[in-house]
């Protein structure tokens, strides 16, 4: 869905329970993509500099095998290549 509006994405991922993973930090607006409303939203935090695949590889892979919680489901989740943080 690239080239989308995020409102397009959000409304996509909501009718296909599908969760939302970006690098673009408008999802991480709970005001317009209140996480009670997804299937999750995570939101990859890359550094300034050095967004290669390798870091955004590194920060996934760190979250899927071990921040990655049981319920993803209405929850919002900011990945760095240190830690994962919830946001409510």
């Amino acid at each position: 869905m690239s080239g989308e509006k995020d409102t397009n994405i959000a409304a996509y991922a909501i009718q296909h329970q599908l969760c939302i993973l970006s690098r673009d930090f408008d999802f991480a607006d709970v005001r317009k993509f209140p996480p009670k409303k997804h299937a999750g939203i995570v939101v990859l935090s890359l550094p300034k500099t050095g967004n290669s695949v390798d870091v955004i590889c590194g920060i996934l892979n760190r979250f899927l095998s071990v921040d990655m919680p049981p319920i993803l489901h209405g929850r919002l989740f900011i990945a760095d290549k240190d830690r994962t943080r919830e946001r409510d």
